[in-house]
């Protein structure tokens, strides 16, 4: 069952026109998640408006999750790539409500090869890492 009305297809169609190259969307579900049902049948939604997103289900395990947290506590991952490569853009758990705008706009701008905008001062301050520095970022509407 689509995940999107008509409506709302055709605005995600008019985002996904944009694209420039080819996204793969790399779709690690978890099984008998009720989210992970929910997320492939809107990631199937999106990559049928646009010839330019590939949708491949995965099997395997999901890149990322760390070996420190418990298998019930992870969720459905998505990972997007461009040219064979990972992009470092991650999703974990369904990208829908303000996430999904997010979501569309990352497809977009790595077909595209915009990069982010940072400013100089973290490139500098990325650039001088001594070790690896564990970073998430958490979206919430509030």
């Amino acid at each position: 069952m689509p995940m999107l009305d008509e409506a709302l297809r055709k605005d995600v169609a008019d985002v996904l026109a944009m694209m420039v190259e080819p996204v793969t969307v790399h779709f690690y579900p978890k099984p008998g998640e009720a989210a992970s049902d929910a997320m492939d049948a809107l990631l199937h939604d999106v990559a049928s408006l646009s010839d330019k997103v590939l949708l491949q289900a995965e099997t395997g395990p999901a890149p990322l999750v760390a070996p420190d947290v418990p298998e019930e506590m992870t969720s459905s991952v998505v990972v997007l790539s461009a040219d064979g490569r990972p992009t470092g853009v991650r999703y974990l758990g369904f990208p829908g409500g303000r996430e999904f705008g997010t979501f569309l706009q990352d497809v977009v701008n790595i077909s595209a090869k915009v990069a982010p905008r940072v400013s100089p001062d973290t490139v500098r301050y990325i650039q001088n890492l001594e070790r690896p520095l564990h970073l998430q970022v958490f979206v919430t509407p509030t």
